[in-house]
């Protein structure tokens, strides 16, 4: 049984929403669910969905996750470069 193209795009549109609302606690987690749910709003891209409100949203809701997911990273590189330079310093005398 196949689901039709508008089920399956609510279904990306309503998952956003709710880890856009909810984020997992780890960071490496939300990285992931961004990416994965991000990915599955592509569908809103397909000429079915143009011009629809649901589509728009999904575009939006895309970018959103976009920024959460290159935040995310931009946190954990600052944290490592941190980590990193506080093991190179050289121990206190």
């Amino acid at each position: 049984m196949t689901r039709p193209a508008h089920a399956s795009l609510e279904a990306a549109v309503a998952d956003a929403r709710e880890v856009l609302a909810r984020p997992p606690a780890e960071r490496w987690r939300r990285q992931a669910r961004y990416a994965a749910y991000a990915s599955r709003l592509v569908v809103a891209e397909y000429p079915e969905h143009a011009g629809t409100d649901l589509a728009a949203e999904g575009l939006a809701l895309r970018e959103r996750l976009r920024k959460a997911f290159e935040e995310a990273c931009a946190e954990e590189r600052a944290e490592s470069k941190a980590a990193i330079a506080a093991a190179r310093r050289p121990p206190r005398s």
